[in-house]
């Protein structure tokens, strides 16, 4: 149940679909990011999820997260390996690697989505 949910979120994410991530997110969401971690790491509620989205747009309008197979489903923990590839808007940069999507589900809804550069680091914030 946990992947579906947090799957769903990521393809709704891939179709830069802003209400299909919402509707996944529980309104007290705690959202970590990698891409904005030097000056903000977390973002908090609905409106912390928005700002973030349009903060990995406004930098890599072409970001591409292709997941896998969940490698942890379980107790409303969820473990997702993504393959990322982007292009930075100003510098040109590309970004090619994998991260580690963690997710806590509860009732049905996200309240924790969190990106991570090891597996190791994932599972610790989510189990």
């Amino acid at each position: 149940m946990g992947e579906r949910l947090v799957r769903g979120a990521v393809n709704a994410f891939m179709a830069r679909d802003l209400d299909g991530i919402l509707t996944r997110a529980a309104p007290e969401i705690e959202l970590r990011s990698l891409l904005t971690e030097a000056e903000r790491p977390l973002y908090h509620g609905h409106d912390g999820v928005r700002e973030w989205f349009d903060a990995v747009f406004g930098v890599f309008p072409d970001w591409r997260p292709q997941p896998r197979a969940a490698s942890y489903d379980e107790d409303g923990a969820v473990v997702i390996p993504l393959d990322v590839t982007a292009t930075g808007v100003g510098s040109g940069a590309p970004i090619d690697q994998t991260y580690w999507l963690g997710a806590r589900v509860q009732a049905d809804k996200i309240i924790f989505f969190g990106f991570f550069r090891t597996e190791s680091d994932a599972m610790d914030a989510v189990t």
